[in-house]
């Protein structure tokens, strides 16, 4: 991670090259981009994520679209039993 922002509900997170290479699969792609949407917008004044790649937004990430802002996605959250 190189930086992170927050302004009027938006998280921007500034990775490394290395996020959009080093990838293992569409599965694990998707399990990693909702880990970091769903640990921002644990926090109440982060209501969406937006990710960047060395200061670029990030449109796709294997065949993720992310060019718009990412809302929290509990599907991905382990119920508790």
């Amino acid at each position: 991670v190189l930086g992170v922002t927050v302004e009027i509900g938006l998280a921007t997170v500034n990775f490394n090259k290395e996020f959009t290479t080093k990838t293992d699969g569409e599965y694990t792609t998707v399990m990693m981009v909702n880990a970091v949407v769903n640990t921002l917008t644990q926090y109440p004044n982060i209501k969406k994520v937006q990710l960047l790649s060395e200061g670029t937004k990030i449109i796709f990430l294997g065949q993720m679209d992310l060019e718009e802002p990412l809302s929290r996605n509990e599907t991905f959250i382990k119920k508790a039993k």
